[in-house]
């Protein structure tokens, strides 16, 4: 899409202190909300609640300048919370309640249906929580009101996040006939000992035969997550973790790194000492290395590999989380109107149930949002995988991105924390630099509302 100049204003580099600006990406990390993507302008810096006509006018502008669209699905219940879950949203419920949340989240899809009608969604990403702890049935009511409110591509992906727990012959079967093409299974750890202690429900020895399951069903694209760094584990049981998914096959393997920010663990008065960080890190790097050697595909830093070599940045697994519009449905989940808005719904179950049975957009915050600020958000989501491409950017913007950014890019290049090799911007392997290119990247009115929204209120 070819930008017009007069859309872009120019931008300077941010004159705001490190000691603030440390501040702020605190804020902005107690501010994160696990509901991929990572947005900026982040959810920390959001203030107004968008009203009915603002979001639909900001989706007829999105859909306007790109037509490419991804649903977002949130089933936020589980069968226990896990010490380690950093997302905001998540419940444990009873069937009814779990219907009765149903019931609501197909009101805010049918209040929503008009807006799309005629546009083609052509990627589908059903996200918890726990998704497969719903019934057969309610599996099959899920993906009957999707199809009946929106229109799915006839190619359309369509994947799911599942626990290996609630995997069983007939979910499968419910979901093959919904039209499921990719399922990610959550193993996280198979140290019997770092289960028990995170509190999740879970049998290891369940993981495989689940993952069997899928395939014998036909689901040809699975995911298998994998985490480094939870309390108790050694680098030994990480890495053998690892070792483990990669002699399975499945297409893509993420490997993600505990962090304690928003989780039970954390409010418990848990932490991880430096020590402990320091070994999940390399831990971290070294099964890419046995990834790697098993056949599969990684690059820069990002969390997962595949065996697909083009893959980019989630697009073998989750494409439509970087440049095209997400529709986000359900309890806390996060919309994005490309080049025009960003929101999110409320988490309070509450009033979720009270605003979408009213007919009523469920949102608690979120605003506008300019292309330049598309653009940052471009370049910082490629920098924290690792990798920013020239000709990504330009397919996307119609132009390099040093016609915008050429100071910030020359800067950081010119203090080692970026060197560009055959038309990518490569971020280096060193401390500080993520904080380097954040910092440069980041507006200063963007860091004044994260620090005027998280600044403690005074009584009266």
């Amino acid at each position: 899409m070819a930008v017009k100049k007069t859309e872009v204003r120019g931008f300077t580099m941010s004159k705001i202190s490190d000691g603030t600006f440390v501040k702020a990406l605190r804020a902005v990390d107690r501010g994160y909300t696990a509901v991929f993507p990572t947005h900026y302008p982040p959810a920390a810096s959001w203030s107004r609640v968008p009203r009915a006509p603002f979001i639909k006018s900001a989706w007829r502008s999105a859909l306007k300048r790109r037509p490419e669209l991804g649903l977002y699905v949130h089933i936020p219940f589980c069968a226990s919370v896990c010490e380690y879950c950093n997302i905001t949203v998540r419940q444990v419920a009873s069937p009814g309640e779990r219907e009765a949340y149903l019931r609501r989240l197909f009101a805010e899809a049918e209040l929503y249906a008009p807006l799309f009608a005629g546009r083609v969604f052509r990627n589908v990403f059903i996200g918890g929580g726990t998704p497969n702890l719903l019934s057969p049935g309610q599996l099959e009511s899920l993906f009957s009101v999707l199809r009946r409110n929106f229109r799915l591509s006839a190619k359309a992906r369509v994947v799911m996040d599942a626990s290996p727990m609630f995997l069983d012959d007939e979910r499968l079967s419910a979901l093959v006939r919904g039209g499921l093409t990719g399922i990610s299974i959550g193993g996280q750890s198979f140290d019997d000992g770092v289960i028990k202690r995170s509190g999740r429900t879970q049998n290891n020895s369940a993981i495989y035969a689940a993952y069997l399951r899928a395939r014998k069903h036909g689901i040809k694209h699975v995911n298998v997550d994998v985490m480094m760094g939870l309390p108790g584990q050694t680098i030994e049981s990480s890495l053998r973790d690892a070792a483990t998914v990669a002699s399975w096959r499945p297409e893509e393997i993420f490997i993600g790194e505990f962090s304690p920010v928003n989780t039970p663990f954390a409010r418990r008065g848990g932490s991880v000492s430096e020590s402990h960080r320091l070994a999940a890190r390399a831990a971290w790097k070294k099964s890419f290395g046995i990834l790697r050697a098993a056949g599969y595909h990684h690059r820069g830093t990002e969390c997962f590999a595949s065996l697909n070599p083009r893959a980019r940045t989630w697009a073998g697994f989750f494409p439509f989380l970087r440049n095209s519009s997400l529709l986000g449905l359900g309890l806390g989940a996060v919309s994005w109107a490309w080049g025009s808005a960003r929101y999110q719904n409320t988490d309070s179950l509450e009033e979720y149930a009270r605003l979408a049975g009213a007919g009523r957009f469920p949102v608690a915050a979120g605003g506008a949002v300019t292309l330049r600020q598309e653009m940052i958000h471009f370049i910082l989501t490629g920098l924290e995988a690792g990798i920013l491409s020239r000709g990504e950017f330009r397919g996307l913007f119609g132009c390099p991105p040093e016609r915008y950014f050429g100071a910030e890019l020359r800067k950081l290049s010119d203090a080692g924390a970026l060197r560009l090799e055959r038309g990518l911007y490569k971020v280096a392997d060193a401390p500080g630099s993520a904080f380097e290119y954040s910092k440069a990247f980041y507006e200063p009115e963007i860091v004044r509302a994260v620090l005027r929204r998280s600044a403690p209120r005074c009584r009266r």
